[in-house]
């Protein structure tokens, strides 16, 4: 229940005008500076910020940042233009009212909304699937399947997609990427950014194959990726494995340049085990993370001579996936061509091991 707010202007004006109605539902916190506001949150709890967008000494972005981090809070922002539609597209913020003709009333009918949002998701009793795609017959076509089983809401690109993720929180979200507004990729980088959809899962759905597409989809929180033309009975079964599975902890990497490897790798179902997964493309950008990742996979094409020492350092965590093994004694090695399940047993030993 939203109790406490803490509101944030430099106008005393305007806080003094709206703070007398406020009080009358809430139990109001006024600050008059970035600052300020920093010094009442060290000491004080709050259950939602109302902030202008411009502070006399910062952000309201910022301050909006700092409080979501710490804790899921409705962030209302009020803006000195009266086009709101320019700035409502941001991970920490929730609703942008513009400061033309601002009324109390309308910022207390944005947190009442946010209660009630908050109460129909925690009270939900079957999940709820997303679904996105642009073409309306593919996504009616997935919607029916999902529908025996799952709620499923419907959006037809990423911008819409984002809007319905923050509103509804949905339990999984399938997402295509080559849509009008907002791109699939992009979307789910907002989506994985805002505090209250950081966990959700995506499940991506893609007719791109090369390295690039996806690399930067696992890098923007994408969970599991499937080519477009998958049939959606697989998709299906796909949904239900992520859903039936506790999230793990455990971050992979992928090293490799090869399409045909990258496309066996991530069709594996590694990417359903849970995993936080990653790629990349070159051994150099694999040494710069390496010590972020529990697993690293690497195709022995991207070995080029010799065997670099951070590798034999790290040999513990480290599969290589090659075909000739004698040249990697003392690695783990998964011949190619490789059998998933050979991969999976193998990752969970080398994670059991390093417990």
């Amino acid at each position: 229940m939203i109790s406490r707010i803490l509101f944030v202007d430099g106008s005393r004006v305007i806080i003094n005008a709206l703070s007398t109605e406020l009080s009358e539902e809430f139990n109001v916190l006024k600050a008059y500076s970035f600052q300020e506001a920093q010094e009442i949150l060290k000491k004080e709890e709050v259950d939602a910020l109302v902030t202008a967008r411009t502070l006399p000494d910062g952000s309201g972005f910022d301050l909006a940042a700092e409080v979501k981090k710490k804790k899921d809070i409705p962030v209302i922002m009020l803006i000195a233009d009266e086009d709101v539609t320019v700035f409502e597209l941001h991970p920490y913020v929730d609703v942008f009212i513009s400061k033309v003709g601002l009324t109390a009333k309308k910022i207390i009918s944005e947190l009442e909304n946010f209660e009630k949002e908050i109460n129909e998701i925690k009270n939900r009793e079957e999940k709820l699937i997303l679904v996105v795609d642009d073409s309306t017959m593919l996504r009616k076509a997935i919607v029916n399947k999902l529908s025996k089983k799952y709620n499923v809401e419907e959006a037809e690109n990423g911008r819409e997609a984002f809007e319905k993720a923050i509103k509804l929180v949905p339990d999984l979200i399938t997402m295509d990427v080559d849509m009008p507004v907002m791109d699939g990729i992009t979307s789910s980088s907002f989506i994985r950014a805002h505090v209250r959809t950081r966990n959700v899962p995506i499940l991506l759905l893609t007719s791109h194959k090369d390295p690039e597409t996806v690399k930067k989809a696992f890098e923007a929180g994408v969970n599991m990726h499937l080519p477009k033309d998958t049939p959606v009975e697989e998709l299906v079964a796909a949904v239900e494995n992520i859903l039936s599975r506790k999230p793990k902890q455990e971050k992979i990497l992928f090293v490799t340049t090869e399409d045909h490897i990258m496309e066996a790798l991530v069709a594996t179902p590694v990417r359903t085990e849970g995993y936080v997964l990653n790629i990349a493309t070159s051994i150099e950008e694999a040494e710069d993370v390496m010590n972020e990742y529990n697993v690293v996979i690497i195709n022995d094409e991207v070995i080029k001579g010799r065997i670099p020492q951070f590798l034999k350092d790290n040999n513990k965590k480290v599969i290589i996936l090659t075909d000739d093994p004698e040249k990697f004694d003392g690695f783990e090695i998964v011949e190619k061509p490789f059998e998933a399940e050979d991969l999976i047993k193998l990752i969970s030993k080398m994670l059991a091991v390093a417990e």
